[in-house]
């Protein structure tokens, strides 16, 4: 009797194991080609569960960013939250694929598995066209303004003959990443007109020629794959950068070669991805 009543006050004393929940959620159901979907995994549990990792998850139809990592505890338990950033390829259905939670509890390897999620993606509707302009109608007599430019000329020439003389300093050096720079930035109009093979295969040669003269990699002559498996890559560049590269680079390849339209929205990203890349290594 006296050990059945030690038995049950054990029982009752034992601290208790949160179980481990992770759930999956997007914000929308519904998203124009170009948008942003926003898909977030939760997982819920308690001091017992460690070592959290998550594989990251593979959606071939999609541009993935992230995961950006927020964790919380509140009430005696925790929470962990990945959220990726995700733009579709192209209109259609985009599948969400079930993302695998690894983690030890109890000294035993546990795995969860998130539900899988999908939307649709609705193309993107056409500009409308700008109203069209009426001829040019000068409000001045043109002789005053050719007397003025006459002017100006006879006061500025003495100026400009004199600063031309001028023994010039030499300029600073340009670096690879503002060379860079000012072709992405000439590169910005192409988004607009639409002109997006010109731009992918200019923006992907602008990134191999600064990867070569900023940091020595062999960007040219190789296929992706073995650039980004190349010991001197790896040593060079983070795996986050890295990541970042090889969907650049695939997304290029679908461009150039399978004749892919990628869009105003992904077009975009890109240059401001590889503006960002360049400008986190610095000048």
């Amino acid at each position: 009797m006296k050990s059945g009543l030690l038995t049950f006050l054990a029982l009752c004393w034992a601290p208790t194991l949160w179980a481990l929940t992770l759930t999956a959620q997007i914000d929308s159901p519904s998203l124009t080609l170009g948008q942003w979907q926003v898909w977030g995994l939760t997982a819920q549990y308690g001091k017992e569960a460690q070592d959290l990792q998550i594989t990251g998850p593979q959606v071939p139809e999609a541009f993935l960013k992230g995961p950006q990592v927020e964790t919380h505890f509140k009430d005696g338990q925790w929470s962990r939250q990945w959220i990726w950033e995700v733009m579709a390829l192209k209109p259609g259905e985009v599948s969400l694929p079930p993302v695998a939670l690894k983690y030890r509890q109890a000294g035993q390897e546990q795995t969860a598995l998130s539900e899988a999620l999908s939307f649709q993606v609705q193309p993107a509707a056409e500009n409308s066209l700008a109203p069209s302009m009426g001829p040019f109608q000068p409000s001045f007599d043109p002789k005053f303004l050719l007397i003025g430019l006459l002017g100006f000329c006879c006061l500025v020439m003495p100026l400009a003959l004199w600063v031309y003389r001028r023994p010039q300093a030499a300029a600073p050096p340009i670096s690879a990443a503002q060379k860079a720079l000012a072709r992405l930035e000439a590169l910005a109009p192409l988004v607009e007109s639409g002109e997006f093979k010109q731009l992918h295969v200019s923006l992907s040669e602008c990134l191999k020629d600064y990867l070569s003269a900023q940091l020595g990699l062999p960007a040219k002559g190789q296929t992706t794959e073995e650039f980004l498996a190349a010991p001197s890559t790896r040593r060079a560049l983070n795996p986050a950068e890295r990541e970042a590269l090889d969907r650049y680079f695939h997304l290029a390849d679908q461009v150039k070669f399978a004749a892919y339209d990628p869009g105003q929205g992904l077009s975009r990203a890109a240059l401001e991805n590889a503006a960002q890349l360049i400008t986190s290594r610095g000048a």
